[in-house]
């Protein structure tokens, strides 16, 4: 039997914040690359 995810990890195609918020709600850090055209800024990135 699989125990309960500590992490959500899924491709860039499922890149939205409606996504997101469900994990966090449930404790889950969600693991998922922006696409390149996110509006969003990422500040956990570092572009060299």
């Amino acid at each position: 039997m699989i125990g309960e995810a500590d992490y959500l990890i899924a491709d860039k195609g499922y890149d939205s914040e409606k996504i997101r918020t469900l994990p966090r709600k449930q404790n889950i850090v969600p693991i998922i690359p922006m696409k390149s055209n996110s509006k969003r800024e990422n500040k956990e990135f570092d572009r060299y």
